[in-house]
């Protein structure tokens, strides 16, 4: 099988129901909306990647289904996910997606407003010659980790939503001496304060995310 499966974990953006820790800086209606356009952002660039590909959102709310279909779900197909912390989510994606589907397969965040076109094909090509490619996320997490083959071990004693999860997925990797791309480190943008220093560090840079959060950051 010669196929990539290409799959985005989405929320659909209810106002209060994502990003609960950047909604304490920006409320949760403007954070729903930086959310919505990140998301959007992301399906884009997925939607550029050429080649033989097969993309999927995959929701975890499962009352969100038709909420997503509606929204950026028309070209997608939509894959539910187990009940579970990430790592139980991931695995059973994994599972899904390899056994049978697909060659290859890479899971990504939504809420990573640099993901682009250019990184996710570095994913997929790279994938010719390594076991695993990651994308790590500047708090010690990671936007995205593609694979051929189901190793569900890196997603088992993970301590989730803290800065070990990288550097806990790349030790088992090791153990399990799999080869690992690393491509570019990117944000993504959890609190306030991601937020901000994710727009400093983008002057000079136009796009509908950046000029919107530009605008709910100088509100007030």
């Amino acid at each position: 099988m010669d196929t990539t499966a290409l799959v985005i974990f989405i929320r659909f953006p209810h106002s209060g129901k994502v990003k609960s820790r950047l909604a304490r800086t920006l409320g949760p209606e403007k954070t729903a909306v930086f959310y919505r356009l990140c998301a959007q952002q992301i399906a884009q660039e997925l939607d550029r990647v050429p080649g033989k590909v097969k993309k999927y959102l995959s929701y975890s709310d499962s009352s969100d289904e038709d909420e997503i279909r509606h929204w950026i779900g028309s070209r997608f197909m939509l894959i539910p996910q187990v009940e579970g912390d990430l790592g139980q989510r991931l695995e059973q994606s994994f599972r899904g997606l390899l056994e049978g589907v697909s060659g290859k397969a890479i899971i990504m965040a939504s809420d990573v407003p640099d993901l682009s076109t250019g990184i996710i094909n570095k994913a997929v090509s790279v994938l010719d010659n390594h076991d695993l490619v990651i994308g790590p996320c500047s708090d010690g997490g990671y936007y995205l980790i593609g694979m051929k083959k189901p190793h569900v071990e890196l997603f088992r004693g993970i301590s989730w939503s803290t800065d070990k999860v990288l550097e806990q997925t790349l030790t088992i990797a090791g153990e399990q001496r799999l080869s690992v791309f690393s491509l570019i480190t990117l944000r993504d943008i959890d609190t306030g304060d991601d937020l901000t220093e994710w727009v400093r560090a983008s002057a000079g840079i136009s796009n509908p995310i950046l000029e919107y959060a530009r605008a709910v950051l100088t509100v007030d």
